[in-house]
């Protein structure tokens, strides 16, 4: 094949992929500089539909793409040269695997020729990302021997896997030969005759649960007065308002995970916003030990919930999510449900026949307000800005309008205890897949973009440093992105780990300290820059950032260890005053009959799946 033909082709497969992904709802394309990516990127150019996103670094970029499917809930296209562009995607693609959020990867290789053979900027891309992503193809250089048809079934398969339960990155791997491009303008007249239509359009799937098998969960679960509802992440389009009137009928008790939408309906009397620190009284664990648990979305967060269920285990644990992928790290489920929460809450409430008592919510509730009360009181008192106040002010400044990005390590384990919204439904987001300090800044821009609203970001020192140059992506960004760092100059989560006691060992290898001031950052990528260092002067912060409502950077220093102090303070304090006011029942263990219990029939679309539930508790 001729030069003029090898680049005619390249344009018009180049053409093909990106109008076929188009058409099938991918408008969001993020890209990094690249010579043998230039087909792909100059048809994502041309397309009057797409819009672009284009950053140095593929890592940030891929991050971007992420931050951006989750936030607006549809897939989004990433575009990278050959090489090593393609291995700095790695991080990304696994967030997304285990988070279910669609991708479509789409990276430039060398043809078979200049495989093998030390060809520059070569490595083997051929299943990369092994099983991290739901479907892989590695395309044929472009040919006219291939019908065009190729394509467009080809992209279609790629974003059903993408877009079905469960969701997840999918990667097509595009070998060019060069030239990569003709040196005319425009796209010729050829190219404009070869459109065709989708070969194949994927209808969703709908899950059903039969009928019987409810019927007996349903007649089941109405002999339980004391059972508890938690409620994780749930895709951006499932209702929590069936969750919620299932908690209603039930009259059971819900605990909202920091990812949960539900944690911001604190005027609804089943939502248990504290319970985190309500488990951290020992005293009471035992004492308030559920008989069944349903669980809704991805895994909790909080970690002395899993050790209280590990400890305590209900005799009835089952979980209700609309893919295949178990979240049982503490291995406590006895049953999956699987289909969508929503339709398996409207389905079941008309099936209940009796009606719980209402002391065991009254209980729960009361714990929870005076976790609250107190913990405002302690914030008053103490009046320090402090990493455990930083959260529980938030509450107050975050309104509809934003969204809030908590980072891992210690600040999503500080807003799991200490932020409570105020009743304002705020979107809030995390990166808890594989819980990677690793690209927070660029996914959290990518929030705001899928969003298109302002979103506030809260992460720690070395979070911040670790994804540094994704603030460059702010120059282009259509909405702002507030960044409140914690600044305890190292990893501050050590401080509560065992290794502190091995102090010889504890600041050079875990607690990593720094003496870097993140001003300069602000300075080097034009964003203002804001040090509080009290709570009037964060309070003042606060408000600026509501009013100008432009990117920023606020720089909030802290000390390890009195951090760690002031946690323990704040533990101790909780702990007497749940103990001085328990006023709850002791657990009855009724036992129940599961060898009765009818298996769900083969044929049956959402499954309910019987594990067996092995003791490991201690």
């Amino acid at each position: 094949m001729n030069d003029h033909n090898t680049s005619f082709q390249n344009e018009i497969w180049a053409t093909a992929i990106v109008k076929e992904l188009v058409h099938h709802g991918v408008r969001y394309f993020c890209m990094s500089p690249g010579s043998r990516s230039t087909p792909l990127v100059e048809a994502v150019a041309k397309h009057p539909l797409t819009e672009t996103m284009v950053h140095f670094d593929e890592r940030g970029m891929a991050y971007h793409a992420l931050g951006f499917a989750h936030g607006s809930g549809k897939a989004a296209a990433i575009i990278t040269s050959s090489g090593t562009a393609v291995a700095n995607l790695m991080p990304a693609i696994i967030e997304a695997s285990m988070r279910q959020i669609p991708l479509i990867i789409l990276t430039a290789d060398r043809p078979p020729e200049l495989r093998g053979i030390g060809a520059n900027q070569t490595i083997d891309q051929v299943k990369i990302f092994n099983e991290y992503v739901r479907w892989h193809v590695d395309l044929p250089c472009p040919s006219n021997k291939i019908p065009l048809r190729y394509v467009g079934t080809t992209i279609s398969q790629a974003t059903s896997f993408a877009n079905r339960s469960p969701k997840g990155p999918i990667h097509i791997n595009c070998m060019f030969r060069e030239p990569f491009s003709r040196t005319d303008d425009g796209i010729s007249s050829s190219i404009n005759k070869t459109t065709y239509r989708s070969q194949v359009v994927t209808l969703p799937t709908k899950y059903s649960i039969d009928s019987e098998v409810l019927h007996d969960l349903a007649e089941e679960l109405s002999g339980i007065d004391k059972g508890l509802i938690l409620v994780g992440s749930l895709p951006k389009d499932e209702s929590y308002s069936a969750i919620l009137a299932l908690a209603k009928r039930l009259k059971w008790p819900i605990f909202p995970d920091i990812s949960s939408q539900l944690r911001s309906c604190i005027n609804e009397p089943e939502v248990i916003p504290n319970f985190d620190l309500i488990l951290k009284n020992t005293q009471l664990r035992k004492e308030m030990r559920p008989k069944a648990i349903l669980q809704f979305g991805e895994r909790m967060i909080s970690k002395k919930l899993l050790e209280w269920i590990d400890k305590y285990p209900p005799e009835l644990y089952c979980h209700i999510t609309p893919h295949p992928i178990f979240h049982d790290p503490i291995h406590r489920i006895t049953d999956r449900i699987e289909c969508l929460p929503s339709t398996f809450c409207l389905d079941i409430i008309p099936k209940f026949t009796n009606y719980n008592s209402i002391d065991w919510i009254d209980l729960w509730r009361e714990k929870s307000d005076c976790v609250k009360h107190h913990l405002a009181r302690f914030f008053h008192e103490n009046n320090q800005l402090s990493e455990p106040s930083i959260f529980h002010m938030l509450a107050n400044f975050l309104t509809k309008n934003h969204a809030l990005f908590i980072g891992n390590s210690m600040p999503i384990r500080d807003a799991e205890s200490f932020y409570s919204p105020l009743g304002n439904s705020i979107p809030i987001f995390t990166q808890r897949g594989a819980s990677g300090i690793d690209g927070n800044i660029a996914t959290s821009i990518g929030i705001g973009a899928g969003l298109e609203k302002p979103i506030v970001a809260i992460i720690g020192d070395l979070t911040f440093l670790h994804d540094l140059n994704s603030l460059s992506q702010l120059q282009s960004s259509k909405t702002p992105a507030v960044y409140i760092v914690i600044n305890n100059k190292g990893g501050g989560i050590f401080s509560f780990l065992p290794t502190i006691n091995k102090q010889e060992y504890f600041e050079p290898y875990f607690a990593t300290p720094h003496d870097l001031d993140l001003k300069h950052a602000a300075k080097l990528f034009k964003i203002p820059y804001h040090n509080p260092k009290s709570i009037d002067e964060f309070e003042k912060t606060l408000d600026l950032i509501k009013e100008n409502k432009t990117s920023c950077l606020v720089e909030i220093r802290t000390d390890r260890t009195q951090n760690f102090q002031l946690h323990k303070d704040i533990n101790c304090m909780l702990a007497k005053v749940l103990e001085s006011k328990s006023k709850f029942l002791p657990y009855r263990n009724n036992q129940r009959n599961r060898e009765s219990r009818k298996e769900i029939p083969q044929n049956s679309s959402a499954k309910r799946e019987k594990t067996d539930s092995p003791d490991f508790s201690v």
